[in-house]
């Protein structure tokens, strides 16, 4: 088993060296390959940032790798979704200057800045085209089904009050929450990229995924990690799978009876007296008005203080309330943008949102009649989707960098092939003029 566990940071690194796009794929399995690794090496277990220190070793090496190699790292990048994402994470980092929480600024800074580095400093430095979005998609679900596995046959791991961990006396270690966002994430990636290859290795790996991920979501516990993942698949699928067409409607309909019965076997197989309750309707509806209530409870601070409606309570600020939850953080994303960044984070998070949306639209007419395309271009808004919902489930002001992350992709990715479209069309163009004048050419010597 250490063996097995050992191989796959060993095949990131030389992956990553070769495609770099491996290295991102890397960073999104970063925390449950953490906690893998955690759990039967004590060289981890006795260190645990020594697994994120690799991996953030590993995209400063595929950076340079793939500057080394001539790719241009930047260019397309500085899109409108870029800057928005930037100056929300700057006005975030600066409510921390009038925030009710004591430390709330170097707290923050020690504990999550250089994550924020590498997620969106680094790691959108890796993805400049949409074809890379489909290498993306094959390495994370390589990946993340690889840890599943391993977890789930890991005998260090174990239930603990219904949620997978490690076996580490009476607490678990590490963040179940992290397990079952990648379960959705590979998920999402199967189902959307299922059949847009015949091979049958390809497809196999897809199922494998659907299944894997939804057994690491319910072994986790992650209910909200479950739903977020089916609801973007749903609204996103009939994009993909063309639902327009015979063959969309054909293809769709495959599709949906593999993962409905990738998730019927996974909780059928997956959900046990150990971790029943979690899933029950009860356990859902109290977790769900729990959010509801820190959202009320923050904006009721936050609309009795107009001095702080334009810049908000600051970052952290619902730690300082008399909330009922008793919880350090609202996670509801929405509730915080407004009140702990106010108007100016609120208008920050809307424009990216409104600015992604608008990208897709132009996007999909254009790689419509081309299935890869499409269906890469539909993960990236599928996963969008799905951290947005995750966001406003277990989110802070600034914690959601992976919804932030796919928001720069996707900008770099639309502007690149816009870009792209254009000098083909030039190209065209002149290809036309030069034929013409050449034909002009030709008759005025006759």
């Amino acid at each position: 088993m250490q063996f097995l566990i050992l191989a796959i940071p060993a095949a990131l690194v030389v992956l990553s060296l070769w495609r770099p796009v491996w290295a991102l794929a890397a960073l999104l399995a970063m925390f449950p390959l953490e906690i893998l690794l955690q759990s039967s090496l004590p060289i981890f277990a006795d260190r645990p940032a020594l697994a994120n220190m690799g991996i953030a070793g590993l995209l400063v090496a595929a950076v340079v790798r793939r500057a080394m190699s001539g790719e241009p790292l930047a260019s397309h990048l500085f899109t409108p979704i870029y800057a928005i994402c930037v100056l929300f994470y700057a006005w975030g980092y600066a409510s921390a200057l009038w925030s009710p929480t004591p430390g709330a600024f170097l707290s923050e800074t020690l504990r999550a800045a250089p994550y924020w580095l590498i997620t969106l400093g680094l790691a959108p430095l890796l993805l400049s085209r949409i074809e890379d979005v489909g290498r993306l998609c094959s390495a994370v679900i390589a990946i993340g089904t690889a840890i599943g596995v391993l977890m789930i046959l890991n005998p260090n791991m174990n239930l603990v009050s219904g949620r997978l961990g490690i076996a580490l006396g009476a607490d678990t270690r590490g963040n179940p929450l992290a397990i079952g966002t990648l379960g959705g994430t590979i998920m999402i990636m199967g189902a959307l990229t299922l059949l847009t290859k015949p091979a049958p290795l390809f497809i196999g790996l897809r199922i494998a995924a659907i299944l894997v991920g939804a057994a690491l979501a319910i072994l986790s516990g992650s209910r909200g990690q479950m739903i977020a993942a089916v609801m973007a698949i749903v609204v996103v699928a009939p994009i993909t799978y063309r639902l327009a067409t015979a063959r969309g409607l054909l293809l769709a309909g495959i599709a949906g009876v593999v993962f409905a019965a990738g998730l019927y076997i996974a909780s059928g197989r997956f959900i046990t007296r150990d971790n029943e309750q979690r899933w029950s309707s009860e356990s859902l509806t109290t977790g769900g008005f729990g959010r509801l209530e820190n959202a009320a409870d923050l904006l009721s601070i936050y609309a009795s203080s107009p001095a702080h409606w334009i810049q908000g309570l600051g970052l952290s600020a619902f730690g300082s309330i008399n909330s009922r939850s008793g919880d350090g953080y609202t996670h509801v994303l929405f509730a915080d943008a407004l009140g702990e960044a106010g108007v100016v984070g609120a208008t920050l998070l809307a424009t990216a949102i409104v600015l992604c949306i608008r990208a897709g639209r132009r996007m999909l007419p254009l790689v419509r009649d081309d299935p890869p395309y499409l269906a890469n271009l539909t993960v990236i808004l599928a996963l969008l989707v799905y951290h947005l919902l995750l966001a406003n489930k277990e989110g802070g002001l600034l914690g959601s960098t992976t919804l932030f992350l796919f928001a720069m992709i996707l900008g770099r990715v639309a502007r690149e092939y816009e870009a792209r479209l254009d000098q083909a069309w030039a190209d065209d163009e002149a290809f036309e003029t030069s034929e013409v004048e050449l034909f002009a050419f030709a008759g005025n010597e006759r």
